[in-house]
This record gives C-alpha cells, structure tokens and sequence, in this order.
C-alpha cells in the first residue's frame, strides 16, 4: 500500500472494483466530506495486504477458525463518516455453534503515518510509513463470534499486552526472511538489531483515546546496538455479540503497527546508519 507505487482507495467512493469493502457504519457525524479529487485510479490500493493476510489472522490466536478479513484505509479519527471494524457473518447478535464449523467475515481500518520530513525529499529520512495505526475486532469478539462462551476479556484483550508485540515481531521476521543474501549479512554484521517490548496500554484524554497520537516507539539500548520497538494498543470489553448501536465501542483492540515495509528499510538502510554510515567512514576511506 505504499503511496508512492500505487495510491490508496478510498472505500466510501469506491473505484476499484475488486475491493469490495462493505461499510460500517456508514454514519457521519456532519454531513459527510465527499468524495476526493481526484478521484483514486481504477488499480488504488484496496486496504493493506499485511493487515489482511497476517495481522488480522494473529489476532484469533490459536483459534481454529476461518477467518476472511477486508482492510481498507481511511484516517482512524474521522467521524465524516466513522470507519470502525466490523464482523458481518456471523450476524451481530448470534453465533457459530463452534469454531470449525465456523466462517467470520470481518474489516478492519489501517491509517499508515508517513514521516513529514519525508516530503523534503533529500534521501536523508525514511520514505516507508513510520507507523500504521490498525483497528482489528478484538480477540474476545472474534471467540465469541465462532461460538465460545464466557470468553475473559481481560485475558483476551484488555491486560494482554503481546499481540501487537507478536504482529510486529513477525512484521521484522518476514523481512528478515525476504531481504537479499548480501543485504542480510551486511545488516547481521553492522546493523542495529530491533527487539519488541509488551504492548503498553493506552488511556483517555480530553479528545478521546490517546492512542491515536501515542506513537510506536523507536528507543536505542545503552549502546545501541538495539532499537526496542513498543505498539501502544487500545481495547474495549465486547457486549451482545456486538448487537449494539455503533456509537457503543464493543469488541475493539487497537494496535499500533510496524510495517513490513519499514521493517525491510530498516535492514537495507536506517538500521545500518549508526555503525556503518557516512560518520563511521574513515578519514583515509573519504579521500580515496
């Protein structure tokens, strides 16, 4: 989905046809802001592929069931209309007799966040998005949704501070895995490795959750050999298999995501920076 390759759709006006992101709610604060100029191109970027095909499918767990997920990308803060996850099938308000047997349709929304400085366009920042801001129906919803009973939230979401921990873990090892041979070695042997500490939870501010503008963080160990990488997550209790009005959050677990693509970057140029960069060139290396 970067914007750069091919632009992002725009669900509420949809142009590519192979999408087919239902809305929810398809409510608006105000009268809605219409639609964009220009319009996105036939071939837009529906949603983002890591979301669907790896993100969202970690968020069940260990729970065998099928899961199809559609991601679209939208600012997560607008209210002109609301995008929110939603589970279609099965319906708000019932449930799979179990997980086998069971099918779960369901959206999530991805905003990336790319770095400002970027548009300076002097080489010198990253071009990949800083972070994804993703909202994924929560654990417990998707548990209850394929027939589990008693599910408990506070275990499943609300005190668990490892799944956007373990998406981005996974985020850094598909990189690790797709980068070339030589860039591999070379980012082995100077780069500065990346960990990933526990979620941390994030609370309420006068505007709302502050989880919007709480940042995955970037921090350096003592000598720097690490960056420790920490996804701040947001989640809500759900209630009545989510048969509720929409201005009720139920069933939400927020995450704070590293992206694939910034987790590749990193191994082929910023992760490299700090002991194999200009600075660490030799004064004898410049002349020649």
């Amino acid at each position: 989905g970067y914007r750069y390759l091919q632009p992002p759709c725009n669900s509420d006006y949809p142009t590519n046809p192979t999408c087919q992101y239902p809305k929810y709610p398809d409510k608006s604060l105000l009268p809605p802001a219409g639609p964009p100029k220009p319009l996105p191109p036939a071939d837009c970027t529906c949603g983002s592929p890591w979301v669907e095909q790896m993100a969202a499918p970690m968020m069940k767990g260990d729970l065998d069931v099928k899961l199809i997920v559609k991601d679209a990308f939208h600012d997560v803060s607008d209210v002109r209309p609301f995008h929110l996850p939603h589970i279609f099938d099965p319906k708000p308000g019932s449930a799979c007799s179990g997980p086998k047997e069971c099918l779960i349709n369901s959206t999530t929304v991805t905003m990336p966040i790319y770095d400002l400085k970027d548009q300076l366009d002097t080489g010198l920042w990253p071009i990949t998005a800083s972070e994804m801001r993703t909202k994924f129906k929560s654990r417990q919803a998707i548990m209850e949704a394929a027939g589990l009973k008693d599910v408990n939230f506070t275990e499943t979401d609300g005190s668990n501070t490892g799944i956007c921990q373990s998406i981005n873990q996974a985020a850094y090892e598909w990189a690790l895995k797709h980068a070339s041979p030589v860039a591999l070695g070379r980012f082995q042997k100077y780069g500065q490795k990346l960990s990933f500490a526990e979620d941390k939870k994030s609370g309420f501010g006068i505007m709302g959750p502050t989880w919007i503008h709480d940042s995955l963080t970037y921090t350096p160990s003592q000598d720097k050999k690490t960056v420790v990488v920490q996804s701040h997550y947001f989640t809500t209790a759900n209630k009545n298999l989510g048969d509720v009005p929409f201005i009720q959050t139920v069933g939400y677990h927020y995450c704070k995501l590293l992206s694939p693509a910034r987790a590749m970057e990193w191994i082929y140029v910023d992760g490299l920076k700090e002991f194999y960069g200009f600075k660490n060139v030799t004064e004898t290396a410049i002349i020649v």
